[in-house]
């Protein structure tokens, strides 16, 4: 399970309470899950190989209070990781023997992420068309890392990756705030959510007198879900949009917007789940600074985004369920013909509850597949998708991950 999408949840996302109310999750009020995830990089030449590895542990506390017709819940997210990289490369001597050294390149990055907190208002209303609100406010406390070292600018870059998906990419991002609105309505097995987000990013100095601001987002989104006895379907449409990013005075560079959509289908059957699903990103071009003035660059640097998963869950006994879960991960090339990502992920996972109040899982994936080699252009410090370059190959992709996490929703109060 990827962490990093709780800031997507809270900012880019139904809100949790919106989730809850569409049957889709629970309340929880603590969650924690402790995560290791490596890949292994080796280039089709052999000349050098990268091992990448993050440590991941976020904490998760819910508290929510009853207003009469209407509901409180606050959500606070914290999280510790570490970023390892070992760089492996062989580097011929030019000698009568033509030996081969095997050079050893360690880099580290650990810390505290960001604390994000969110509170939840959910209005209930009998209105004919409308029967629920929900408004958001989140902001996010700069307890992060959010200044590095030269050397661990390139660290850093290695685990901003789509294709790779770390939990965890950034320790710290600034002082962002968002706001959020969502309705939802009931049609018997029918339900509808319809809303939007905004997110404002603070600045942040990634190096020494280097003020980075990034552009601001704002996403609108759709979301469906038909429950039946037999089987659910889901679907989810939405459309993301970036203002401009910044360096010091300096604007220079805005994303290109985003279309999303996902669906999903489940099967029920006596003591299980056999579910099918499609994830889908196109991208927009991106604007940069031409001449002082913006343009849209020439050709597009932005790959789409494909992902499809299929699985199934099994209840071993009614407090205990197996989960296997088969993803195909597919990063298209773009108008540079460069981009071209392919992986496949295979994951076991099994969750039991032990009181009314307590669950655990666990879980282990595997991961296979490869992705075009991109240059790294040392005079740039953040490398959008703007920033890459041209292809020097193919890298073959082996990765591994295990999780191991707890949740519970007891009341303390109630307990004692």
């Amino acid at each position: 399970m990827s962490y990093l999408c709780f800031l997507l949840l809270f900012f880019f996302q139904p809100k949790l309470a919106v989730l809850e109310q569409m049957g889709i999750t629970q309340f929880e009020r603590l969650k924690t899950e402790f995560s290791y995830k490596q890949w292994h990089l080796k280039k089709r030449n052999q000349i050098s190989t990268d091992q990448l590895r993050q440590i991941s542990w976020p904490w998760v506390w819910r508290s929510r209070f009853q207003l009469g017709n209407s509901e409180l819940k606050m959500t606070v997210v914290t999280r510790f990781a570490t970023m390892q990289r070992q760089k492996e490369e062989y580097e011929k001597k030019i000698v009568a023997t033509d030996p081969r050294e095997l050079l050893l390149k360690k880099q580290s990055l650990f810390g505290m992420t960001d604390t994000q907190i969110v509170f939840d208002y959910h209005l209930q209303r009998r209105a004919r068309f409308l029967t629920d609100w929900f408004i958001g406010l989140g902001f996010s406390l700069p307890t992060g890392k959010n200044q590095l070292r030269p050397i661990d600018v390139e660290l850093a870059n290695q685990f901003y990756s789509e294709v790779l998906d770390f939990q965890i990419s950034r320790l710290g991002e600034g002082f962002n705030r968002g706001i959020s609105l969502f309705t939802t309505h009931r049609f018997s097995t029918l339900c509808v959510a319809v809303g939007g987000n905004y997110l404002v990013k603070g600045k942040y100095s990634v190096l020494p007198n280097q003020v980075y601001k990034p552009g601001n987002e704002s996403h609108l989104q759709a979301v469906t879900l038909w429950k039946g006895q037999i089987f659910s379907w889901r679907n989810d449409l939405g459309f993301r949009h970036y203002s401009h990013d910044s360096f010091g005075e300096q604007t220079w560079f805005r994303q290109g917007g985003e279309f999303l959509a996902d669906t999903s289908v489940t099967l029920n059957f006596l003591r299980g789940q056999l579910f099918i699903g499609q994830h889908l990103i196109n991208r927009l071009r991106n604007s940069q600074i031409d001449g002082g003035r913006f343009g849209l660059q020439i050709r597009n640097t932005n790959s789409n985004f494909r992902q499809s998963r299929l699985g199934g869950r099994y209840h071993i006994s009614p407090l205990m369920q197996i989960e296997l879960r088969y993803e195909r991960l597919f990063m298209l090339p773009n108008e540079n013909k460069i981009g071209r990502a392919s992986v496949r992920h295979t994951s076991f996972s099994v969750a039991a509850q032990f009181r009314d109040y307590l669950w655990a899982n666990a879980g282990c994936s595997i991961g296979q597949g490869e992705m075009q080699a991109l240059k790294f252009n040392p005079n740039v410090t953040i490398i959008p998708p703007a920033t890459n370059s041209a292809p020097e190959g193919q890298i073959r992709l082996n990765g591994l991950s295990f999780w191991l996490g707890i949740r519970q929703n007891f009341d303390l109060r109630e307990i004692n």
